[in-house]
């Protein structure tokens, strides 16, 4: 019994110890992951497959980055491997996609089409092509998400390593991860994990800056910045909507061939009609979308028989060419967009479609003028079909989505993206004149010269300034030092691409004498254009700040030089 009670002595005093020693036993830290270039370059991905070409449908922005890296990645010494990645309508495919399949002569076999689950694809895509992988990319399924994810996707494709597109780090995601031996998380947005040694990216800026320490390590020097706006890719919501629509109105054939009965039209107006809509009085950012159809399409393939457009304000206060042309300007018709056809190549409908969109207009009223040529009868049939959405901002992009073609044009070109929302210029509250007026109307400086002066700083100092800071910390140079900054880039220039359309992606617009940045331009100028836009200021390191007219000339030089070579791809299916 005696030694009976020394064991349990012993035992409990063992087990006191083992609890004060788990209590105050703290396991070793995870490794800190700081994906710099050094860190980075050593890692690696093994694909055990490759498709031949890839298809995506062009309905979901994350598309194209979950297959980036499978379009094009690079092995541990730097060579590239390239699929052909088309985006498109898979629906009813433009001719140019169409035509470019043809051409390369690559047939998909990896096909992604609408409304896939976005976490199912990028999971099966792991299962199915990658061997191993030191680093995945893990993308949160939200604006934040890609703002952050288009900058650090080429990193995916220079490292060979998978994009996940998710709500959540589950542990079905960490099963696959595990599978392919990743042993490193990169994640964009608001997402976590303990479960791999992970480095959240904060923002966009973040993601440039271990892009470029990546790129210098793996290929050298950058030679290539592709900007671009991912707000193209999330559109306003929109708060309310009407609709309005002419009754079917016969209108007499406009053609030269029917010299007596066009002359008699013009005298009488038995060849134009008119139809008027309003904007509802709460509407400050009203998306209009203006669709004429011509019902008598059988000889536009035959004969070339078209409806012209045109539109403009009721409002005698406005000047004479915003009541003529403020929505539309005349030399539209619908031969300016393509009809819709079937499947044989014949047209189901003829149209012109257009989409405007006009600040603080709400409560203006708008009329549009139709006229038709049909060169094999005597009068035509057209009817008009007006939505107007009030949108919550006016941040709408013309070509959407253009930004999520970025990744894969910069990866190709061992490049770097710089994307920011706040690109984008807009009229809006903010958008005043040198007098500190509002500009309502017209979106775009080129039928509102009163956004000249707004438009054009936004370009000096939310674009072109950024860009030159981005230039200089490439070149080691300090920002200040334009002189030698200039010298630089005119003795290394590096290409510059521009993915997005004129909003999103802004240009400077310059005056011109030809066409003045002015309400008292004539009808044609007005409908031409205002001003001369150009892209050539993000090439140009040292603009005179704030100088926009038809003689603006260089800091560091009297004749305007561009040092970089600046190029922009803007098309929308």
């Amino acid at each position: 019994m005696k030694h009976d009670k020394v064991v349990v002595t012993i035992g409990v005093i063992i087990l006191l110890i083992a609890g004060v020693g788990i209590y105050l036993y703290k396991p070793a830290p995870r490794e800190v992951f700081l994906p710099s270039g050094k860190a980075l370059v050593v890692m690696e991905g093994v694909l055990k497959d490759v498709p031949t070409a890839i298809e995506v449908a062009d309905t979901n922005p994350f598309y194209p980055l979950i297959v980036t890296p499978l379009a094009v990645h690079y092995d541990e010494k730097g060579n590239r491997y390239l699929v052909p990645l088309y985006v498109k309508n898979l629906s009813n495919p433009s001719k140019a996609i169409v035509r470019a399949e043809r051409m390369i002569g690559k047939s998909p076999d990896l096909v992604i089409t609408e409304n896939r689950d976005l976490r199912d694809i990028s999971l099966d895509l792991i299962k199915e092509y990658w061997k191993k992988s030191d680093l995945a990319i893990i993308i949160k399924d939200d604006r934040q998400g890609y703002e952050i994810g288009i900058v650090a996707t080429p990193i995916a494709s220079y490292l060979t390593a998978p994009v996940i597109v998710t709500d959540q780090i589950d542990s079905e995601v960490l099963g696959v991860l595990s599978k392919i031996d990743v042993k490193y998380l990169i994640i964009c947005g608001n997402l976590t994990t303990n479960v791999f040694n992970s480095y959240r990216i904060e923002s966009p800026d973040d993601a440039l800056n271990i892009t470029i320490d990546l790129v210098e390590e793996k290929f050298g020097d950058i030679n290539y910045i592709t900007m671009t706006n991912p707000l193209d890719a999330w559109p306003p919501k929109i708060l309310d909507r009407v609709f309005y629509s002419s009754p079917v109105m016969e209108i007499k054939s406009s053609v030269s061939t029917q010299i007596v009965r066009m002359v008699i039209g013009l005298l009488t107006g038995s060849n134009t009609a008119n139809f008027s809509f309003k904007i509802p009085d709460d509407y400050k950012y009203a998306l209009i979308k203006v669709e004429v159809v011509n019902l008598d399409s059988d000889g536009v393939d035959e004969f070339g028989n078209k409806v012209n457009v045109q539109g403009g304000i009721i409002d005698p206060s406005q000047p004479e060419t915003y009541q003529k042309f403020e929505l539309i300007s005349f030399g539209v018709s619908t031969a300016s967009n393509p009809a819709v056809r079937d499947s044989a190549g014949r047209v189901i409908k003829d149209r012109f479609y257009q989409e405007v969109l006009l600040y603080n207009r709400g409560g203006a009223k708008y009329n549009l003028v139709v006229s038709g040529e049909w060169l094999d009868r005597k009068s035509g049939r057209v009817q008009i079909n007006v939505e107007v959405d009030k949108l919550e901002n006016p941040y709408y992009a013309m070509m959407k989505k253009l930004s999520s073609l970025a990744p894969y044009l910069t990866a190709y070109h061992k490049g770097i993206i710089f994307a920011r929302s706040d690109f984008a210029f807009y009229a809006d509250d903010n958008a005043l004149t040198v007098k500190g007026e509002k500009c309502p109307g017209y979106y775009s400086v080129r039928k509102n010269p009163d956004l000249a002066y707004a438009h054009n700083m936004h370009v000096f100092n939310k674009i072109h300034k950024p860009l030159n800071d981005l230039l200089a910390k490439l070149a080691d140079i300090p920002s200040d030092d334009i002189r030698n900054l200039t010298k630089y880039y005119k003795n290394n220039p590096i290409y510059i691409a521009i993915l997005g359309d004129a909003e999103m992606m802004p240009r400077i617009v310059y005056d011109n004498w030809l066409c003045p940045l002015s309400k008292e331009a004539s009808s044609y100028t007005y409908a031409y254009g205002l001003g001369t836009p150009s892209d050539f200021i993000y090439g140009d390191i040292d603009p005179i700040y704030g100088d926009y007219s038809n003689l603006a000339n260089d800091t560091c030089s009297y004749y305007p030089y561009q040092e970089n070579i600046v190029g922009r791809l803007a098309g929308w299916d």
